[in-house]
């Protein structure tokens, strides 16, 4: 496939086993192509602007910014692309501002 036509994806997560099997799921697709991964909320949205992806699976707990931080910085820079948010943490106040951003 083209890369024209594969989906451009963006990993920021703080755990490097999560990052790890993110990536090697991810790499499993032949229609799908990683651009990288970040381990901040800063890094990522560098990260992000610099390559511009698709969609972009982000942790919703950063150790220097939250995830609805980081989304409403994605936003700012790339109103276009998907953000899923990724989180083991049962905080409705963060998934709330998680759909806000």
């Amino acid at each position: 496939m083209s890369d024209e036509r594969k989906i451009r994806v963006v990993i920021i997560d703080d755990h490097a086993m999560t990052r790890m099997g993110l990536s090697f799921m991810l790499k499993t697709f032949p229609d799908i192509t990683l651009l990288g991964e970040a381990e901040s909320g800063v890094d990522g949205v560098n990260l992000c602007v610099a390559q511009a992806p698709d969609v972009v699976l982000l942790d919703m707990r950063l150790p220097d910014q939250d995830g609805p931080k980081v989304a409403a910085a994605l936003r700012s820079h790339l109103p276009t692309v998907k953000i899923i948010a990724l989180s083991s943490f049962d905080d409705h106040d963060l998934i709330k501002r998680a759909l806000q951003a």
